[in-house]
């Protein structure tokens, strides 16, 4: 073999190697990932929250909570601690999704989200069932195509969402309210251990700034446990 052949060859063998080593590094683990959603942030102090209801009854008021720690960013200890959520089903708006757990990012107060496709369960609050609200975000949309929470703005008082935990159970709620409230005012009952049971959906919604790349307000629906 000439001198000019062997060179040929070891650099079309050393761009075949690097083109490998490139699909390992980026192919998919199937684990979703996660992201901070800069613009929803859990708020510094308690306000009460009341739902609105979307087209059709009266305003259905969710019971303000008080606690001295409205906004936890530690897990309550506890000796027997229930099973985690790890889906959602909501099917008025066709929501079939894995649940995972998220908290803040380190040094904010900023809740992380994950990708598009999955719904983040706020791990430092309560757990779906649980005394308090337990809050889950997802994305509305991005990267050109819709996110999770897409139609969460569709959903009307009387629409069940369940909660399937990883225990193989799942437990349903209906929805009570929905309302649209400014990034600002998001109020820090939605993470709160204290009150009567519910799950807080919140997502973007609003206006969209398109000199920030964000929505400038929160879709928030709140849910109960079906008796």
């Amino acid at each position: 073999m000439s001198r000019r052949n062997a060179l040929v060859l070891a650099a079309v063998s050393t761009t075949a190697a690097l083109a490998f080593l490139a699909v390992l590094l980026l192919w998919p683990s199937g684990a979703p990932r996660v992201a901070s959603l800069g613009s929803l942030s859990v708020p510094a102090s308690s306000s009460p929250f009341v739902a609105t209801t979307a087209n059709t009854g009266s305003p259905d008021p969710v019971p303000a909570a008080t606690s001295a720690d409205p906004v936890p960013t530690v897990a309550p200890a506890t000796t027997a601690p229930p099973s985690l959520p790890v889906g959602l089903s909501i099917a008025r708006i066709g929501v079939h999704a894995s649940v995972v757990p998220v908290g803040v990012q380190t040094g904010t107060n900023v809740v992380q989200i994950p990708d598009l496709d999955h719904v983040g369960w706020y791990e430092y609050g309560a757990r779906p069932g649980e005394t308090g609200s337990a809050a889950l975000v997802g994305h509305v949309d991005g990267a050109g195509r819709p996110g999770v929470f897409w139609r969460l703005r569709d959903l009307v008082p009387g629409d069940e969402v369940v909660v399937h935990f990883a225990d193989a159970t799942s437990r349903a709620f209906r929805v009570t309210g929905r309302a649209e409230v400014s990034k600002q005012a998001l109020p820090a009952d939605l993470f709160t251990r204290a009150g009567p049971p519910r799950l807080s959906l919140i997502t973007c919604g609003g206006s969209f700034d398109r000199a920030t790349g964000h929505y400038l307000d929160n879709v928030v629906v709140v849910a109960v446990p079906e008796s």
